[in-house]
């Protein structure tokens, strides 16, 4: 038979790729302007990650494109390269772990990541039943903050400090302040305007402030 040259060919239901010199393409190889991988026995890499590199169906490296792979999501940067930990891709910020995979509705050292991957920025959400603010800088607000010219608290988890006492001060269900430095009296009076019954657990003690 006419020895293969410069040309993919199917044989036992792998993919080869014949150099000009009839020698198989093996290891990593560049044919036209695709990048690929082929194992030791010649057969072509598909829908791998292999070396921190993504190869799809028909055997490319992936590079500048977002990559959906075994139900996570990665993204190969130009050099073929994917992702990892923080990274910014078209004027977004995302994380990714240290097996490249993107996280998602993720709370990470003090930053949201959404659903899609994006950090929190500059806005308010609710997660479990709690409810946050992300600073413009993407780290959400913790202790006393402004926003929007309105006095708001924060746990240390980061949460909003809603309905309860505070060193004297309450905190509305918004979480603004709704009197500052609040008497015993005017406290009792506020459970009662609201209705809320003193032994509510979203009450904190002014004297020990941990939560009832």
């Amino acid at each position: 038979g006419i020895l293969y040259k410069d040309r993919w060919f199917d044989l036992n239901g792998r993919r080869y790729y014949a150099h000009p010199s009839g020698q198989l393409a093996q290891y990593a190889t560049t044919i036209g302007n695709n990048s690929y991988l082929f194992w030791s026995d010649h057969s072509l890499a598909r829908n791998q990650i292999w070396n921190h590199m993504h190869f799809g169906q028909d055997g490319a490296m992936s590079k500048g494109r977002w990559v959906d792979f075994n139900g996570r999501r990665y993204f190969a940067e130009a050099d073929g390269q994917l992702a990892q930990y923080y990274t910014e891709i078209d004027n977004n910020s995302y994380l990714f772990w240290s097996d490249h995979s993107l996280a998602r509705n993720t709370l990470w050292q003090g930053r949201y990541y959404g659903s899609d991957g994006i950090l929190y920025k500059d806005r308010w959400f609710d997660l479990n039943g709690r409810r946050y603010y992300a600073k413009s800088d993407g780290m959400l607000a913790q202790y006393q903050n402004m926003i929007d010219g309105k006095e708001y608290l924060f746990w240390s988890d980061y949460s909003l400090v809603r309905d309860c006492f505070w060193q004297g001060n309450f905190y509305g269900h918004d979480g603004q302040i709704v009197k500052k430095r609040v008497d015993q009296f005017h406290r009792l009076l506020l459970r009662n305007m609201l209705g809320i019954p003193s032994s509510s657990r979203s009450w904190v003690t002014q004297s020990e402030g941990k939560r009832l």
